[in-house]
């Protein structure tokens, strides 16, 4: 009967024995031995195991902001722009106390926390632009129904003449019903009736070719009077449909608008929060909303962390690194062991909490934020593969979940089946705002495509059309709402 071949730690122990030139050693240098075999052995179980590579610089968060750009020439006005189209007429009551005359007061009232002290003016917004008035107009509006008499409402006009005022002025605010109406071609080559197309081109410009901050209020209130159908003519029927709101039903109330602009995009985030937190009090929650077209939706600082499920815990383990700036993007570590091959992949969550600006929360519900995010994963190292190594293969799958305000990502990692060193990769998850979806929810119940009953008389005729595109404009492109760096590499 053969013996047993010797194991490999058999055949070692054998070579650390055979220093001794007696074929034996003392008891005392036996033991020797062993602890300089195991000392060897696990030096060289460790050389599979290196240490991540450093972070780079650019994941620490402390990277180099350009300078702000300078404000405008004269800070310190402040221009409302009231459209005085006979439709706006019903929003008004004799004793001023409807939504819609409270927050005309409110626009003149709200600056006088400013330092220095905002100038509020005015301008009426009919078939054309009016002259430039006192603050006066907006006292006289929240009471006077025959301020609003015109038969056009020429917001691209308005729009336009904005960016062209010099000195600049620091903030605009068109109070409008939203609907761009004019009996005849306008000025600015927009079609009779309501062009919205052309609406939307003119913000799009501001926000996009003059760089301006930009955002839309939306904003229930009391109404009674004449609505006038944009569909009825082109059915060469009267226009003109009577709707009165239900008193104390606010989901009868009937939207108008303010659309808030600035130069000086910069101030804009403050100057929106402010006006917000005057208003609101005045509507209630559900009839404040809000389109961000340029202001921040996550406040920076997002937390993340690594789950790993019970059936993976053999094969993955986690770190995490802490950052020097508590607003820097999280930092974490997996580490892989070499048993999760393609055959055997293991599963692992990132969650992540996104710190949601009130303006995000004012612009959709909070099932629906899911849905303002697109997750992308992109390769911070190496910039190139070798071909002697392996890299662990990190996949993102769907769907993302969202519960209490954290966002759940779900992945897979293994090692492939191919010859080579173990080796780190590190990855960078971004959260975009998804730019390719339709508008909010808010904006999609309070708009109809056809306003020619009284039944949608609490709708905005095309809103959603006008607002369509606006999000994809260059600010929000830009605009990262979360982000983590992973490294991942050998148990």
């Amino acid at each position: 009967m053969h013996e047993a071949a010797p194991t490999s730690l058999d055949t070692s122990l054998a070579r650390v024995e055979a220093v001794s030139p007696t074929g034996a050693l003392p008891e005392r240098g036996r033991h020797v031995g062993r602890l300089l075999f195991f000392l060897i052995l696990i030096s060289f179980f460790a050389c599979g195991s290196p240490d991540p590579p450093k972070w780079p610089e650019d994941t620490n968060g402390k990277r180099s902001q350009p300078p702000p750009d300078p404000p405008p020439a004269d800070p310190s006005k402040m221009v409302v722009y009231l459209d005085v189209s006979g439709s706006m007429r019903g929003y008004v009551a004799q004793d001023g106390l409807t939504v819609f005359g409270r927050v005309l007061h409110e626009l003149r009232q709200f600056t006088t926390t400013f330092d220095p002290r905002l100038q509020v003016l005015s301008r009426r917004v009919g078939g054309s632009l009016g002259e430039m008035e006192s603050d006066l107009l907006l006292v006289a509006a929240a009471r006077d129904p025959q301020v609003f008499k015109e038969a056009d409402t020429d917001l691209v006009g308005a729009l336009t003449r904005m960016a062209k005022m010099d000195p600049p002025v620091r903030y605009h605010i068109l109070v409008t019903d939203g609907v761009m109406s004019t009996r005849r071609p306008s000025l600015a080559g927009c079609a009779k009736g309501s062009d919205q197309f052309c609406t939307r081109q003119a913000i799009v410009k501001l926000l996009d070719e003059k760089k301006w901050g930009g955002c839309v209020l939306g904003i229930r209130s009391q109404f009674k009077g004449n609505v006038y159908s944009e569909i009825k003519p082109l059915r060469h029927e009267n226009p003109v449909i009577r709707y009165d709101s239900k008193d104390n039903d606010p989901g009868s109330y009937r939207p108008f608008y303010l659309f808030v602009f600035s130069p000086d995009a910069g101030s804009l985030d403050k100057f929106v929060e402010e006006l917000k937190d005057r208003i609101r009090p005045l509507t209630g929650p559900d009839n404040l909303r809000e389109l961000a077209l340029t202001l921040p939706y996550a406040a920076g600082g997002n937390v993340a962390e690594i789950v790993i499920p019970k059936g993976s815990q053999d094969f993955l383990s986690r770190k995490v690194t802490i950052n020097d700036d508590p607003l820097a993007p999280p930092r974490l570590t997996l580490r892989v062991s070499k048993d999760a091959i393609d055959s055997n992949p293991q599963e692992f969550r990132l969650n992540v909490t996104i710190p949601w600006t009130t303006h995000a929360l004012a612009t959709t519900d909070p099932e629906d934020l899911p849905n303002l995010v697109d997750w992308d994963l992109e390769p911070v190292y190496p910039s190139a593969f070798v071909k002697t190594n392996r890299y662990p293969k990190v996949t993102k799958l769907p769907p993302v979940s969202y519960s209490s305000g954290i966002a759940t990502i779900p992945f897979t990692v293994y090692w492939p089946r191919t010859i080579g060193e173990p080796e780190w990769i590190g990855l960078r998850i971004v959260g975009r705002l998804a730019l390719d979806r339709t508008a909010p929810n808010w904006v999609h119940n309070w708009s109809t495509d056809d306003d020619s009953s009284k039944d949608v008389g609490m709708k905005t005729f095309d809103l959603e059309s006008a607002v369509l595109n606006l999000w994809r404009n260059d600010a929000l492109k830009k605009q990262v709402v979360a982000t983590v760096y992973l490294r991942v590499g050998p148990e």
